[in-house]
């Protein structure tokens, strides 16, 4: 079966600096897979085609989109592509995916489309209602299902085998067996790069991580054992945590280095570090085998397995960045969001980490459900705390209720949410708070100046900081993300964006000859 994977434009505030721009991992693993099933396998990633390509959304005020036009990514499919997926992994994704599948099904009558990622799982039920020209939604891991999916409708079988798979049935939408979970991970083939504008993304620098050097991105462990009820990991992956075996990680490591020179790797794991054994043999290993890279954790890790002979390894391996994930210095709110952390022992954790040469962040969420502004202000003085104790720099977010967390489900059956375009274009641009004792218009002030109570107390307590910091600038080699969000503002002060074309312009679709054409 020929089966076309398709990346849509993703949308971005208007007032960003530059977004990082992640490859698609979960695709690229998709096509792999397809491969090794024997199936044609085409892609169109539109973000990775047009990474500079910015333009305004029609009727919609201080987000932009990034990627191809419509027309040109449903020109892009090949016109004898027998399935089309694709993906959505956020939910400020989803108004540009839905237009995307609504253009492909104007010029594929026939062909079936199936959408997958987070936030399909999350809400099936609203994206089949939500986009009617959607054929199936995909739950869950994508590797197992895109297979079975294609091999059913090849073969003509009974749609209902295929586990993970939603679908209308007699006018309802009806949902087969829940996935299981691939337990041997070590068996899921590389991510099919080939296929990809890969080499745009490694010589752009546009990784989420730290610009360190030409980056990878790679998925060491799958799923999350822990239950924060602001994250969408349970209806994703569940709670069950498989880490890949370090030699298979190494071995695709060094794949990647001779195929495409890449001296970096961005971890992209959920969480990345729960066994101390598993990270320390990672390590060793790295460190045993000459291989000369670096690696960062971008995403939020947890401090349990960190102790200094775990960091010591991790510099001595590659690793420069990690990032931190307390999300709140408030007791009452940690209980309440489920975030099971030891702030005393993450603080012993950072410092290390810094000893040992690691550049450090934390991440912090204001705004939660039930939260009062004290506890913003125990969250303040938690990230002095971890000034003190050595940490690089911080982000302080509002909080946002993500489908398929269980907070955005409470909120739901409270009615405090009704989703829509207008809900997830203001996830973007101006995300209401749903703390009842914290104003929307607050919410984002409060972050930023958490933001800046820390910088203050960073660089007093350690003014050799700025000194790297003008060196970061000058010679243009960041080490950290303040450093590298910077120097992405010193690059778009030199671009204008006031003039940015409108995204959907009225254009007609491409006709089916000029598609078999080109």
């Amino acid at each position: 079966m020929k089966v076309c994977l398709i990346r849509t434009p993703s949308v971005i505030s208007a007032s960003e600096v530059r977004p990082g721009c992640s490859p698609p991992l979960g695709l690229a693993y998709l096509a792999g897979s397809l491969l090794r099933a024997g199936h044609q396998v085409s892609v169109v990633d539109a973000i990775g085609e047009a990474l500079q390509d910015y333009s305004r959304i029609e009727g919609v005020a201080g987000v932009l989109a990034l990627g191809l036009p419509i027309p040109e990514i449903v020109s892009r499919i090949p016109a004898d592509t027998d399935l089309l997926a694709v993906t959505c992994m956020f939910s400020t994704e989803w108004p540009m995916a839905k237009r995307v599948i609504q253009a492909c099904r104007e010029f594929f009558r026939e062909a079936p489309i199936i959408a997958g990622g987070e936030h399909i799982t999350a809400c099936p039920e609203f994206v089949m209602e939500d986009c009617p020209a959607l054929t199936f939604c995909g739950l869950g891991e994508g590797e197992t299902l895109i297979t079975e999916l294609a091999d059913t409708l090849e073969a003509g079988r009974d749609l209902k085998d295929v586990a993970g798979l939603v679908f209308r049935e007699a006018g309802k939408i009806h949902r087969n067996t829940k996935p299981t979970r691939i337990r041997d991970v070590d068996q899921i083939p590389l991510p099919a790069w080939h296929l990809f504008p890969i080499n745009h993304y490694i010589e752009s620098g546009a990784m989420p991580g730290v610009d360190i050097g030409r980056s990878m991105p790679l998925l060491a462990s799958r799923g999350c054992p822990y239950e924060c009820t602001f994250c969408s990991n349970p209806a994703m992956w569940g709670r069950l945590w498989k880490p890949r075996t370090p030699q298979n990680v190494l071995d695709e490591m060094k794949h990647w280095v001779e195929t495409y020179r890449v001296t970096n790797f961005d971890f992209y794991d959920l969480t990345a570090i729960v066994r101390k054994d598993w990270i320390l043999d990672m390590s060793r290993l790295i460190i045993t085998s000459g291989l000369k890279i670096t690696w960062q954790l971008p995403s939020g890790t947890r401090s349990e397995a960190l102790d200094r002979e775990v960091v010591d390894l991790l510099f001595a391996s590659g690793c420069r960045n990690v990032i931190y994930a307390p999300e709140s210095g408030s007791e009452y709110t940690l209980k309440r969001i489920k975030k099971k952390i030891d702030k005393k022992a993450m603080a012993v954790s950072v410092n290390g980490a810094v000893k040992a040469g690691i550049k450090t962040k934390a991440n912090f969420i204001v705004g939660f459900p039930g939260e009062k502004i004290g506890h913003v202000f125990e969250s303040y003085g938690y990230a002095i705390r971890l000034a003190v104790a050595g940490l690089h720099e911080v982000s302080f977010f509002p909080f946002s209720p993500y489908p398929g967390s269980a907070l955005f489900d409470e909120l739901m059956a409270k009615g405090k949410i009704r989703l829509s375009d207008t809900y997830f274009f203001n996830l973007v641009t101006n995300p209401r708070c749903f703390s009842e004792y914290i104003p929307s218009w607050l919410a984002p002030i409060l972050a930023s100046f958490g933001m800046s109570l820390f910088f203050f107390f960073s660089f007093a307590l350690h003014p050799w900081r700025l000194i790297d910091l003008a060196r970061a600038m000058m010679t243009r080699r960041p080490k950290t993300r303040l450093e590298s969000a910077l120097l992405r503002l010193m690059d778009r002060a030199k671009t204008n964006r006031s003039n940015l074309p409108y995204y959907e312009q009225p254009r007609p679709l491409p006709s089916k000859e000029a598609v078999s054409a080109s």
